[in-house]
Parts: structure tokens; sequence; C-alpha cells
């Protein structure tokens, strides 16, 4: 689906793509304090819009990669 969402996205959609980074960041953080066994099911759902983020542009993957360094670094 997000496939689908972004492949739609041209260059007015800049807005979208910074409040997507936003809400990727927000979740990284509220995962990153919990302990291990209770952030995994969220740990694994980042991961998986971090493969998929590969070919949306917009630097979107640089975006989430950084978020996931500074929030859940074991993610790399």
């Amino acid at each position: 689906m997000l496939r689908r969402i972004f492949a739609r996205c041209g260059m007015e959609d800049e807005d979208y793509f910074e409040g997507f980074g936003e809400a990727f960041a927000l979740a990284a953080r509220n995962l990153a304090p919990l302990p291990p066994e209770r952030r995994k099911d969220g740990h694994e759902r980042l991961l998986h819009i971090r493969r998929a983020s590969n070919a949306w542009g917009w630097g979107v993957r640089d975006d989430i990669d950084a978020v996931l360094i500074e929030y859940l670094p074991e993610a790399e």
C-alpha cells in the first residue's frame, strides 16, 4: 500500500514526505525506551518501511536511516 501511495507523489508532495519522516521518527522515539522484547514487533515494522523506502526517492531512505541510527542503533 505504501508503494502505491508514494508512487503518486510528485514535486508538490514535499510536505507529505516531511510529515512521513516526522511520524517515522515519532514511532522510533517511542520504541527506543522499551525493553527489547517489547519493541521487537515495532522494530520489525520500521525495518519493513526502511526496506520499502529505497523506491521512494526524495531522500526518504536517508532520513529513515538517520532516525534509526539516532533512536534504534541496533537496527543497522
